[in-house]
């Protein structure tokens, strides 16, 4: 099965307002992102790609010994502007 991937991005502006508190947060998503693994932490949940670190909140079908290092991969991600790090909501194998 052929892939073809492109880069896509979306913003969804969710406002959070905590009890008591004025903060407003601004979630956006990019979609379709590809990228090289860096590094892989399963026990945290944690995996870099082209630099940059992620949460990652679902790996779907992947195993953890799918996601090593040099491992070209495509990803979604959410970033709320009240956190440090997006999360990766769906990762996948990127195939040739």
């Amino acid at each position: 099965m052929n892939l073809i991937a492109t880069n896509v991005f979306a913003m969804t502006i969710i406002p959070v307002i905590a009890e008591n508190q004025s903060i407003t947060a601004v979630v956006t998503t990019d979609f379709g992102l590809s990228g090289t693994i860096d590094s892989y932490q399963s026990a945290q949940s944690l995996i870099v790609i082209k630099g940059v670190k992620y949460t990652i909140a679902d790996k779907g079908s992947l195993t953890d010994a799918d996601l090593y290092q040099g491992r070209e991969v495509l990803f979604n991600v959410d970033k709320s502007s009240t956190e440090e790090i997006g999360y990766i909501t769906k990762i996948w194998l990127k195939e040739d």
